[in-house]
C-alpha cells in the first residue's frame, strides 16, 4: 500500500544515498528547503502538522537525520 500511495506521488525510490526516505524527498520538493532544516527546531507537533505527517515522524526522522529533540 505505501509503495502505491509513493508511486502515486510520483516517488519510486526506497531510499537515497543520503539515507532519505521518498516522503522526505517530496516534503523538500514540496517546500524548497532541505528536510534537515524543516525538522530542525520548533514543536513536534507543530511540524507535523505543517508537513502533513504523523508527529512520531518527524521524532523518528531527527533520531534518523542524527537532529536532537
Amino acid at each position: 500500500m505505501k509503495e502505491k500511495v509513493l508511486s502515486e506521488m510520483g516517488v519510486a525510490e526506497p531510499h537515497n544515498r543520503d539515507g532519505k526516505t521518498p516522503l522526505m524527498l517530496l516534503i523538500e520538493s514540496r517546500h524548497g528547503q532541505s528536510i534537515e532544516l524543516l525538522i530542525a527546531s520548533g514543536n513536534v507537533r507543530r511540524l507535523a502538522k505543517a508537513l502533513g505527517v504523523h508527529y512520531a515522524t518527524i521524532s523518528k526522522w531527527r533520531h534518523q537525520l542524527g537532529i536532537s529533540d
